[in-house]
């Protein structure tokens, strides 16, 4: 039986975007999750004996020799801390860690706890989340007041895995990953194509080989046949179920 201490003081937690952004780059998934459910479990000190690390095993479906692995992960990232006089660890705030990972943005996304083990969808999400917010400044840039409060942005927004590796730095296969993951529970998307066309006709399926001369291996990869038609695969568009939050002020959320 587990001790009633491990029981979630917390439901969700509200994460920085840039935190979210930087395990996205580093890859650091798994210390991410055991420093939340840390969070979600103690006061900010713990002394994790060997039911409480056996706890933060079963809960995040890894092996105990990975949790302690990554615990020592966290100690050198400086998100947790260790006293070894009282054998206590003291799990950083989310505000202390901004300041040790340098991070001046208060935007932030909620992560509700029951989702902890997709911490790659939701990493993503708040990428995907981020390049939508950017676009929606940019269409109603430049409009007047009065127009810009009667602008009703799109739905859905074009997200290429050119602007996941250009803008973040990801690489094009952690890029791939991640964007895939992000339609599990956070985002949704639609495909988005374009009719292939040649003398004001669209191609059939039965002419692939003919284009193979007018297109570049990388075009062809986008190349797709769909009723017996051809059509480009254009960037798929995403909308964001994410809820935002700041950290300075927590009760003021919405939709992206």
């Amino acid at each position: 039986m587990l001790s009633n201490s491990l029981n979630l003081i917390t439901k969700r937690i509200l994460l920085p975007s840039e935190l979210s952004i930087k395990v996205c780059k580093e890859r650091l998934w798994k210390e991410y999750q055991i420093w939340i459910l840390l969070k979600a479990i103690s006061n900010g000190h713990i002394r994790l004996r060997g039911d409480q690390i056996e706890f933060l095993s079963n809960y995040l479906r890894m092996s105990e020799k990975t949790v302690r692995r990554k615990i020592k992960s966290l100690l050198g990232l400086n998100w947790i801390g260790y006293n070894p006089t009282s054998k206590y660890y003291f799990i950083r705030s989310i505000d202390t860690v901004r300041i040790i990972e340098k991070i001046a943005k208060r935007r932030a996304y909620w992560l509700e706890l029951k989702y902890i083990n997709d911490i790659k969808g939701f990493c993503a999400a708040t990428i995907i989340t981020e390049l939508i917010i950017s676009q929606k400044r940019k269409l109603s840039r430049g409009w007047a007041e009065k127009e810009r409060r009667q602008f009703k942005p799109p739905a859905y927004y074009k997200i290429s895995l050119y602007s996941l590796t250009k803008i973040f730095g990801l690489s094009q296969r952690n890029a791939s990953e991640i964007r895939k993951k992000s339609t599990d529970n956070f985002t949704e998307f639609k495909e988005n194509f374009e009719p292939l066309i040649d003398s004001g006709k669209q191609l059939s399926c039965k002419e692939k080989a003919f284009i193979k001369h007018n297109l570049t291996n990388q075009e062809l990869r986008k190349v797709r046949c769909i009723n017996k038609k051809l059509f480009k695969q254009l960037p798929n568009s995403y909308r964001s179920r994410l809820i935002m939050g700041k950290r300075r002020n927590g009760q003021n959320w919405k939709h992206y």
